[in-house]
């Protein structure tokens, strides 16, 4: 049985129909994973950033503690009467909890400091 040239032209166009269908899902689910890529390496960078975000919060924290630890009024205290400052801290008549003041040199800060 011959087939026509309308026939086999026929099949030939729903040929090139059904390539250029099977071309563009291939693109489509080729973007998609592209895509899908792309987010997933975005929430990781998120994800490492915000690790060192704590990280960072973290070290304040520790750094904070230590420079308050440094600071503390009985280190002050210790080193202002090794200065030969023997004023009271406290003003007799502020209430407990005012700041303690204290004029120090810059040199008996440093000390203060262990620097």
């Amino acid at each position: 049985m011959k087939r026509s040239i309308h026939e086999i032209a026929h099949s030939r166009a729903l040929a090139a129909k059904l390539g250029a269908l099977i071309a563009l899902a291939a693109f489509m689910g080729v973007s998609l994973l592209e895509t899908r890529q792309r987010r997933l390496a975005a929430a990781h960078e998120l994800a490492v950033l915000h690790a060192q975000s704590e990280e960072d919060a973290r070290t304040a924290l520790r750094l904070r503690q230590e420079i308050a630890d440094r600071v503390a009024l009985p280190r002050i205290q210790k080193s202002a009467v090794k200065q030969g400052f023997t004023a009271a801290l406290l003003p007799s008549d502020a209430p407990p909890q005012a700041t303690p003041t204290l004029a120090l040199t810059e040199e008996a800060i440093q000390e203060a400091l262990g620097e």
